[in-house]
């Protein structure tokens, strides 16, 4: 989830409501305007994939504790017969 959200921010995406071919005074609002809302969107994105990672390592951890803090086998080694030929 972490990766599949840090993606997200280097997909291009075209915003429909902003043209750059617009000559008119106000058209670099506009523009300023889209390029905040993408940088905001952008930064939203990167806190998910940053909260999602540290979830992800949190539960990495946990596992391995768990899995040293289990309880072992009390079962004795397989003996192994080793057959020497006679020449």
């Amino acid at each position: 989830m972490s990766l599949f959200y840090a993606t997200r921010v280097f997909v291009p995406r075209v915003l429909p409501d902003v043209n750059f071919n617009e000559v008119h005074a106000s058209a670099w609002q506009k523009v300023k305007d889209a390029y905040g809302r993408v940088s905001e969107e952008k930064l939203r994105w990167l806190h998910f994939s940053h909260r999602w990672l540290i979830t992800s390592f949190v539960l990495v951890l946990l596992a391995v504790v768990v899995l040293v803090l289990l309880p072992t086998a009390l079962t004795e080694p397989t003996r192994i017969i080793i057959v020497t030929p006679t020449p």
